[in-house]
């Protein structure tokens, strides 16, 4: 955050315990995230204090405050940094559920969103653990 261009960022992904398809998740993850410059919050995402004050902070609903997070700033002309550095996250959710299904069912609900399917409708399908 020595930089002033950059309002935020996130981690490198790491999902720990990993494995051959969860390491295939993360560099997906990692790579969606540098290109597109929308990490997710299992990036660790952080963001300047007064930037977050200044857009209005997280907004409703919950299921998705991370990417409404990020594509408010994207629309306001905020910069961010992925760090090279990773960040842990638990595979425990993907080996509970299976890592096939945890994955498309994320992918399904985020395209449905995207095309304007209500988080509230939504979050009924992602079970929380």
């Amino acid at each position: 955050m020595a930089e002033a261009k950059f309002v935020g960022g996130a981690f490198k992904l790491n999902i720990f315990p990993g494995g051959p398809l969860l390491g295939f998740i993360s560099s997906s993850a990692n790579l969606r995230a540098r290109v597109a410059r929308m990490p997710f919050g299992d990036q660790a995402i952080f963001i300047r204090k007064s930037y977050f004050d200044e857009i209005g902070g997280y907004k409703e609903p919950c299921l998705f405050e991370d990417l409404e997070l990020m594509k408010r700033i994207r629309k306001l002309g905020g910069r961010i940094t992925i760090l090279g550095d990773p960040v842990a996250t638990s595979s425990r959710r993907w080996q509970k559920e299976g890592v096939l299904y945890a994955t498309l069912r994320n992918g399904v609900i985020r395209t449905l969103y995207r095309l304007g399917v209500t988080a509230e409708t939504l979050e009924k399908y992602y079970a929380h653990t």
